[in-house]
């Protein structure tokens, strides 16, 4: 009976054994058909055979903060039993299962009993309604990556070293199987990425002979459109920085591409501040790839993203001759996009590629900017030299020519040149007197002469000596109006100098666009106005030269006259008394004796003024100063004049330091031009100054006017003649001048309403040393 039992046994672990070996072969098959359902039916198999109530497979990951985890891979449940959790078992670290992992960690099989493992195990298993387990290692080499595990429910299950063994056997060919799994899936990688850096390879040499071949901004459409197949983004766009007055750093979109049928969200982002993308912008202003999660962002900035619709977005900074101009983005609307190191580093390939595109298209800008202005200089530099010809040959048109040459050289829609006069009631004005161009006017529009009292910022800046760059929009007030009123958006106006003095103006004027002017076309143009301010220099020069040697031919005429009359009277009457002497009575004799006199006087002044004038040409006039009584002085020449219009002294005695000789000179030239040029009453003022003692010589005479004031005191000339006979020498207003002067104080012309005054200002005595 005994032998029978045992035969039964022996039969029966024989027939399992049998049953455990077809199965390994049945796992082996499912295995090598190498599908994505072959480490289920293995399973499958396994737990047939062994009656358990689930077989699974679990892999060790390694987690970046949990260390060494076992995750559920797959599992085969028995009919009636419900599979574990995955949540439980997904990410299972191997600290809170010491004991299987002291086991399994060591290639050794595991078989234990719930109710056995320490109680951070235990704990793991409540409520599981697990009875037994079996966990059989699964290495590849020398490496250990999971476990088979077959757990029971109903019972404690026993496992032969046989079922161990051919278990084992059955977990290695699932590792064989990982193994070969992994291979293939790394290779397929390794191919994918291949294939896509050859992609992106393709793109980026497509792309670069685009940029290279100068498309314009078509261009880098093409490369956005290449770009986005590569990457396999739903959108790509490129943006350029942007400095705002208000918001600061900003980017606006200038090209994109977007795959078909992406779908965007209700506010599609254009551009904005970077003040409201700080993650983006901290690595972007860094020079370093962004890229972004909308569910890891946080905030204002998480709520733009999700606003848009983006899920996932790679941006790239671009460049251009070391500057952050812009970037260039991926994004992702469908799906959590990423790219990894290899892609990043093809794709800053292509930001630089654009970078390098604007950094050549913005300097083949400012290249041909440049050759713009160098031909526009030529053409002025030419344009001035022809009107330098002209104004140095003092042509009769040199100025028409001038403002012609400007003209065609500078394109502008009018040149012209004003000239400053000074208007009684209105002021300083301008009037223009030459100008060419503005054929789109309508004829007589615009505006041809003014008061400067209604251009404020026009009049600062010529009367400074500064051009004065007009913008329309920016004036005001009537100023504006007169612009608006000549139809002139931008004018560039520079003044015209002759000594050093304010003379007119030259203008170029625009009338239908704004125009800015470099610094050196104003250098240039104000080079012109000079050339035009050195043309009426000489044109006046040789007014007064020619008028100067017309005065020096009447001043001889003068002079002869001049001497003549007292020499005439003084050897007529001496004759008159040397041949009748006897005829004569004392009383006529006398009187015949005093005309001599004061003829000769008249003489002797006379060559005394021309006396001074010679000595002064000459640098050799000397003065012998001392304290001098101005109301004497003017008492003495009064009384020596005998003159027929009365003569009025007023004020009191004033001391001066000066020569009473050169003094009497002075108020005798003064006098004798009131006589002369005056009015009907005459008067000496000597009063108090605010530079020392002031003697004035006043007539109610009809004055000089104001733009001539200066030119009485130079030598030769003459406002106006005496009736009946030549003029005057011309020369005692300059003389006087140039005593006074020379006496140190200065002779000076004053209109005091109706009345004419010509006053001579002295030093004061110097105070006595204490």
């Amino acid at each position: 009976m005994c032998r029978c039992i045992l035969a039964v046994k022996v039969l029966g672990f024989r027939g399992r054994r049998a049953r455990f070996e077809r199965a390994i072969v049945d796992c082996a098959i499912a295995l090598l058909r190498d599908d994505e359902h072959s480490v289920r039916d293995a399973l499958a198999v396994l737990r047939e055979v062994t009656g358990a109530s689930a077989v699974f497979v679990e892999r060790n990951v390694e987690h970046p903060e949990l260390g060494l985890c076992s995750t559920l891979v797959d599992e085969v449940c028995a009919p009636g039993v419900q599979p574990d959790d995955a949540e439980l078992w997904a990410m299972v670290p191997w600290t809170e299962m010491p004991a299987a992992f002291a086991r399994l960690s060591q290639g050794r099989a595991f078989e234990f009993r719930p109710e056995d493992l320490p109680e951070v195990e235990q704990r793991r298993y409540a409520g599981t309604g697990v009875r037994s387990e079996l966990d059989i290692p699964i290495f590849v080499g020398d490496e250990w990556i999971g476990m088979v595990g077959f757990s029971d429910v109903h019972r404690a299950t026993h496992w032969t070293e046989a079922e161990r063994s051919l278990l084992r056997t059955a977990a290695e060919m699932i590792g064989r199987h990982w193994e070969t799994t992994d291979g293939r899936r790394r290779l397929t990688e390794v191919v994918d990425t291949l294939d896509r850096q050859l992609r992106y390879q393709s793109v980026l040499a497509e792309s670069s002979r685009r940029l290279l071949s100068g498309g314009g901004d078509g261009a880098i459409d093409a490369v956005l459109e290449a770009l986005l197949d590569a990457s396999g983004a739903d959108y790509v766009y490129v943006d350029r920085n942007y400095d705002d007055p208000e918001l600061g750093l900003c980017c606006e979109i200038v090209h994109e591409a977007s795959r078909e049928g992406v779908t965007f969200g209700p506010r599609r982002w254009t551009g904005g501040p970077y003040r409201d993308l700080p993650t983006t912008y901290d690595r972007l202003a860094r020079g370093l790839p962004s890229f972004i999660l909308t569910r890891e962002l946080t905030g204002h900035e998480r709520a733009q993203y999700e606003a848009d619709g983006l899920l996932a977005e790679l941006n790239l900074p671009i460049e251009a001759e070391g500057r952050w101009v812009g970037s260039i983005a991926f994004a992702s609307y469908s799906r959590e996009q990423h790219w990894d190191d290899a892609e990043v580093e093809l794709l800053r390939t292509a930001a630089e590629m654009i970078g390098a595109y604007w950094t050549r298209t913005e300097q083949n800008r400012r290249l041909a900017k440049t050759l713009v202005r160098l031909e526009d200089r030529y053409r002025l530099e030419q344009a001035l030299t022809r009107s330098a010809r002209a104004l140095l040959n003092d042509e009769p048109t040199a100025i028409d020519d001038t403002i012609r040459e400007l003209q065609e050289a500078t394109g502008v829609d009018l040149v012209y040149v004003d000239e400053n006069y000074e208007d009684p009631d209105r002021g300083l004005c301008w009037r223009v007197t030459h100008h060419v161009g503005a054929a789109a006017r309508p004829p007589g529009a615009g505006v041809w002469e003014g008061p400067y009292e209604d251009l404020p910022t026009v009049r600062a800046a010529l009367s400074a000596g500064r051009p004065a760059v007009v913008h329309t929009e920016t004036l005001t007030g009537r100023e504006r109006e007169i612009y608006d009123e000549d139809g002139v958006r931008s004018e560039l106006s520079l003044p015209i100098r002759v000594d050093g003095i304010w003379r007119g103006s030259l203008g170029l004027d625009h009338y239908d666009e704004r125009r800015d002017w470099t610094a050196e076309d104003v250098e240039l143009l104000s080079a012109a106005a000079e050339m035009v301010g050195a043309y009426w220099h000489r044109q006046e020069t040789r007014e007064r030269l020619e008028a100067l040697i017309s005065s020096k031919d009447e001043f001889l005429a003068s002079v002869g006259h001049e001497l003549r009359t007292p020499l005439t009277s003084v050897l007529g009457f001496a004759e008159i008394l040397v041949g009748d002497e006897d005829r004569l009575s004392a009383a006529e004799r006398r009187e015949m004796l005093e005309l001599i006199a004061r003829e000769a006087r008249d003489a002797a002044w006379i060559i005394e003024d021309l006396l001074v004038f010679a000595r002064a040409d000459l640098g050799r006039l000397q003065v012998a100063p001392a304290v001098v009584s101005l109301l004497a002085e003017a008492e003495a020449v009064v009384k020596s004049l005998r003159v027929d219009v009365p003569i009025e002294i007023r004020g009191g005695d004033r001391k001066a330091w000066a020569d009473a000789a050169r003094v009497r000179q002075i108020v005798r030239n003064l006098l004798t031009n009131a006589v002369k040029y005056g009015g009907d009453h005459i008067a000496v003022e000597v009063a108090d100054g605010p530079d020392g003692p002031v003697l004035a010589v006043v007539d109610d005479g009809e004055g000089i006017p104001a733009d001539l004031e200066d030119l009485v005191f130079q030598p030769y000339v003459r406002l106006r003649e005496e009736q009946g006979r030549p003029g005057s020498m011309g020369l005692g207003l300059s003389v006087s001048r140039q005593l006074a002067r020379l006496l140190g104080g200065d002779l000076r012309y004053v209109r005091r309403g109706p009345l004419s005054s010509f006053e001579l200002t002295l030093p004061s005595p110097p105070q006595p040393k204490r």
